[in-house]
């Protein structure tokens, strides 16, 4: 998140939350911070979230690398704005030097990024491969 953002935002994920007797029950919380000011994810915009949502699957796939050689983004740069997407695809990028990364999108500037391309379309109900 911090590479995406330039440093203006973080995010933290919790997995316990106490309860009134002072016991712990599992629950996962996303809170994303800017300025020093957090709030949950639920509240944050579109572009918060899909920010957040890329920082969370990098992540995950770093702390599992020796089980994962890849990682999957489906349309999941919906609510960037240029800016935000040239800064995703440019991490995702750095992250394809040491896994593969697939992602499925319907926007061109995704596909400028990548390195190799499928395009699939579908007429008349059938999916085929045209490139």
């Amino acid at each position: 998140m911090h590479k995406q953002t330039q440093g203006s935002m973080s995010v933290r994920v919790d997995y316990q939350q106490a309860t009134k007797s002072g016991k712990f029950k599992d629950r996962i919380t996303i809170e994303v911070g800017e300025d020093g000011k957090w709030k949950r994810y639920e509240l944050c915009s579109l572009g918060e979230q899909t920010r957040t949502a890329i920082a969370i699957e990098l992540g995950l796939g770093r702390l599992v690398r020796s089980r994962l050689s890849f990682n999957v983004f489906d349309e999941a740069f919906r609510g960037l704005d240029r800016l935000g997407l040239k800064h995703a695809l440019e991490i995702l990028s750095e992250e394809g030097r040491v896994r593969k990364i697939l992602c499925i999108d319907h926007d061109p500037a995704v596909a400028s990024f990548m390195d190799h391309t499928i395009t699939v379309v579908r007429k008349n109900g059938v999916t085929r491969k045209v490139s």
